[in-house]
């Protein structure tokens, strides 16, 4: 059902070639058969780069489609293809297709279940994300010109009536309106912060009213995970200072930086509200206040800390860990 037998006809079970390839994007190995270099009917040229993916991915998925001119069908024309493992499939936007496995029953796909249906939005999350990150580099020529581009996009979004509201436009209609009566601007420099505040006022009013808030503590949990999994190379690096520190403050300064701010930002933020209550009680029966003791807070992220390379690095002897145990185990 994946390759009809004209295609397989074109080809010699002869030519097969069993491969071994790293994925582009986990960097991991995969073993797969083909039929030549690579699949005439799934290969496709993404930015002129020749892109080989599942082909069970590609039953039913449109994760990869024609697009022109920034991607295409390789039609055969296979040189250096770009692997990509089923796990980076599913994890960059794809869906491998499973077989109900119950006869006459349908199975259940990417379409069926209407899984695409935020691909814009993730998309658009995923570009936003990408233009944070560049913003913090320190190529100030691409910055100024990505944004000149950006800004003359989003102006096309902007009320045309004066005053009006400034917000983009939700209405389709509305939208191709303004498209056509829209004039079109095209910058030379890019505008200064205050005009682009002031522009965009709406935006950035309810951005400083809005409270931080995470809505998914599960997904968050797994970006962090994920995000200490990553940091392996930093970690062992470090391994001797993890391992057999010669101070607290040079096993401290070992860790990941994002695990010490994340922690470090938790518990004093704790230490404040209860420090609060605490003296407003005080202040209630005339005591002093209390303040904050140095060093308690870098005690605490320590144990956290610890406990949580251990548990993501087995191999690794943490210092803390090993102490405690060692004490546990005396007579």
């Amino acid at each position: 059902y994946l390759h009809q037998s004209i295609f397989k006809q074109t080809k010699d079970f002869n030519e097969g070639i069993i491969q071994w390839r790293r994925c582009v994007s986990c960097n991991k190995y995969i073993t797969f058969f083909s039929r030549g270099k690579g699949c005439t009917v799934h290969s496709w040229y993404l930015n002129k780069k020749n892109i080989q993916v599942p082909c069970i991915g590609q039953y039913v998925c449109e994760a990869l489609q024609s697009c022109p001119p920034l991607c295409n069908p390789a039609f055969g024309d296979v040189k250096r293809p770009h692997c990509i493992c089923c796990l980076c499939y599913e994890n960059l936007g794809g869906h491998i297709y499973h077989r109900s496995g119950i006869r006459g029953k349908k199975a259940s796909t990417c379409i069926s279940e209407n899984l695409h249906a935020n691909d814009i939005t993730k998309g658009l999350e995923f570009i936003g994300n990408l233009l944070i990150n560049i913003a913090h580099t320190g190529n100030n020529e691409i910055k100024k010109n990505i944004l000149i581009k950006i800004f003359e996009t989003l102006l096309f979004f902007l009320p045309l009536k004066s005053d009006s509201t400034t917000s983009f436009s939700t209405s389709t209609a509305n939208t191709s309106t303004d498209y056509k009566e829209q004039e079109k601007i095209v910058l030379n420099e890019p505008p200064s912060l205050f005009m682009i505040k002031t522009l965009f006022i709406k935006i950035y009013k309810e951005k400083e009213c809005k409270n931080v808030e995470i809505n998914d503590f599960n997904e968050f949990g797994h970006t962090f995970g994920q995000k200490l999994w990553n940091s392996r190379l930093d970690v062992n690096l470090k391994k001797s200072a993890i391992e057999s520190p010669q101070t607290i403050q040079e096993y401290y300064n070992a860790f990941p930086e994002f695990l010490k701010n994340f922690f470090s930002g938790m518990i004093d933020e704790l230490y404040e509200k209860k420090m609060s209550i605490c003296n407003f009680q005080r202040k209630k029966h005339n005591k002093p206040p209390k303040v904050k003791i140095s060093g308690q807070t870098i005690k605490i992220v320590t144990f956290i800390t610890s406990m949580l390379l251990s548990l993501a690095f087995p191999h690794l002897k943490v210092w803390l860990p090993q102490v405690l145990a060692s004490l546990s185990r005396m007579p």
